[in-house]
């Protein structure tokens, strides 16, 4: 069934707002991503066009409005002269984003232990610490392309069996670009 991708935003606000909601986890700026969506749709004269799938594209353009945001809330803070503190609000009326570094750092290091000690320091220092490939893997005395095969099994090790993990590591690797 084709229907306009404005109608199929107006019939399924909720159902769309929910998907807002589960990756900014606070319903203000999930509020303001669907309006976001929607105020797209109308610039680019999307908002009559008839698609077989509206649900995947409405979805997609969602991903990529919250990707955007926490973007441009990563230049807020780089840019400001204020330290990082760990609890950062999401907006001035939102609820609070507390993130246990060190917490999240154990957690992620208990859901790695089939994994040799070696590998996952440099699972850390490469996606965390953002040091390149190139330097791991020489300081480990393997080749670049050797390690980033490990680190790739190691993310699929957590995309599939800690989801949640997954998505904060998604995040954290966001915010640093």
């Amino acid at each position: 069934m084709s229907v306009s991708l404005m109608h199929y935003l107006e019939k399924n606000y909720d159902a769309l707002l929910s998907v807002a909601i589960s990756y900014t986890h606070n319903i203000y700026d999930a509020e303001d991503i669907l309006h976001q969506v929607a105020c797209n749709l109308l610039e680019k004269d999307m908002a009559d066009k008839v698609l077989d799938n509206p649900r995947a594209y409405i979805s997609k353009s969602i991903l990529n409005a919250n990707l955007n945001m926490l973007r441009s809330r990563k230049r807020e803070i780089l840019s400001s002269d204020q330290p990082l503190t760990p609890t950062e609000t999401a907006s001035d009326e939102a609820v609070p984003f507390d993130f246990d570094y060190i917490e999240w750092s154990i957690t992620l290091e208990k859901n790695l232990q089939k994994y040799e000690q070696p590998y996952r320091e440099a699972f850390i220092s490469h996606y965390i610490d953002q040091i390149p490939l190139d330097a791991l893997a020489a300081e480990m005395g393997i080749s670049p392309r050797q390690l980033a095969k490990k680190l790739e099994t190691m993310r699929r090790h957590l995309k599939t069996r800690h989801r949640s993990l997954y998505k904060d590591l998604t995040i954290i690797m966001l915010m640093l670009q």
